[in-house]
C-alpha cells in the first residue's frame, strides 16, 4: 500500500512538473555533497551511540537520454558519514532516475553502506541562483536486518543532502 502511494505521488509530481519544461535545457549536477542522516532506532544506532551523522561527499551523474526538458540519469553518491563524532561510515549509492527542466528530481536504486546493501529512494529539486546550481535532496534507506549487527533492524536511514555547481552553459 505505502509502495503504491510512494508511486502514485511521484508519478503526479513528474508529469506535473514535466508538462511546464518544454524546450529548456536540464542542468547537470554532478559535484559536492554536505548533509545530515537521521537513523531511527535500530541497531545502527545502538553501535553508534547517536541518532545523526553529519554526511560529506561527491555525486557524479551521466546521462542515458534526453528529452524536450527531461533527462534519464544515472547517479553515483558517495558519502563519508560521522566523521565529526570520530567515525569513517563510507556509502555508495547507485541511482537510476529523472530530472526535468524544472529542476525536480526522483531517483531509486541500491545503497552499500556499513550497514549492508539496501534500498534508496531519493527525491530532489535544483535551485539555482544566477548561474550556481544549487540541489537539495532528501532519501530514505528503510531498514534491514543485517547478520553484521546482530540480531534486529538496523534502522531507518533519513538524509538531507545539498550541494553546488556552477551551471556550465552560463559560464562562457
Amino acid at each position: 500500500m505505502i509502495k503504491k502511494m510512494i508511486a502514485t505521488s511521484a508519478m503526479s509530481l513528474l508529469l506535473m512538473n514535466s508538462a511546464n519544461a518544454e524546450g529548456v535545457e536540464v542542468s547537470e549536477l554532478s559535484g559536492p555533497r554536505i548533509g545530515v542522516t537521521g537513523i531511527t532506532t535500530g541497531q545502527a544506532t545502538r553501535e553508534l551511540g547517536t541518532h545523526f551523522i553529519g554526511q560529506y561527499g561527491w555525486q557524479v551523474e551521466t546521462r542515458f537520454s534526453n528529452g524536450d526538458g527531461f533527462c534519464g540519469l544515472a547517479e553515483f553518491v558517495f558519502l563519508v558519514g560521522g566523521t565529526e563524532q570520530g567515525y569513517f561510515l563510507p556509502s555508495l549509492s547507485s541511482l537510476v532516475g529523472y530530472r526535468n527542466a524544472n529542476g525536480f528530481e526522483v531517483a531509486v536504486g541500491p545503497n552499500l553502506s556499513m550497514t549492508g546493501v539496501g534500498f534508496v529512494l531519493a527525491i530532489g529539486h535544483n535551485f539555482k541562483a544566477g548561474s550556481v546550481n544549487v540541489p537539495v535532496n532528501l532519501s530514505w534507506v528503510p531498514s534491514t536486518d543485517n547478520p553484521l549487527f546482530g540480531s534486529g533492524a538496523t534502522g531507518h536511514r533519513i538524509s538531507i543532502t545539498l550541494g553546488f555547481n556552477m551551471d556550465r552553459k552560463e559560464i562562457k
